[in-house]
This record gives C-alpha cells, structure tokens and sequence, in this order.
C-alpha cells in the first residue's frame, strides 16, 4: 500500500483541507483504500490563514470525507496518484 499527500480547496466553505490518501496498485488497477483528512486550514476572502486546527474524530474524518468526493472527481485524484506512484516507483 502506498500513501499520498494531497490537499483540496473547499473554496465554498473557506477552507483548504490536507489529505492523506492510501492506495494500491495491482496492474492496471488503482484502488483508493482510505482519504483520512489531516488538517483543516480556514483563509479569509483574501485567501490569509484565519487559523489551523488538526482533525482527530472519526466523525469529523467521515463528514469531510465525504464533502471531498461530493466536491472533487475521483478521476481527478485517481490522475495524481498514478502520476505519483510513477514518481515514487
């Protein structure tokens, strides 16, 4: 299993939320296996840092989540992992 940094721009809710994402590839396969969101940064209209926090729950983990692939194609992900794992291999 591999492991990819990452982050997505909630531009909506004014926020920028870090990503770690695990994966495996098997061939011609890719398989996302977890997005477990690390950190939450919420910026002001000018796009300056109001404040960090980490995120610890499990709750708070699915609920963004979940709001990621509301918001983000996975085949946009899917893009930078491959171009990741063809970096790090």
């Amino acid at each position: 299993m591999q492991s990819h940094q990452t982050s997505w721009e909630d531009e909506e809710n004014n926020r920028i939320v870090e990503l770690r994402v695990d994966y495996e590839i098997d061939g011609d396969s890719l398989a996302i296996k977890e997005i477990a969101p690390q950190q939450v940064t919420f910026v002001d209209s000018d796009h300056q840092v109001v404040r960090r926090i980490k995120v610890y729950g499990d709750r708070a983990r699915r609920h963004l989540e979940q709001a990621f692939r509301q918001d983000v194609r996975l085949e946009k992900l899917e893009v930078e992992l491959l171009q990741h794992a063809t970096v790090n291999a």
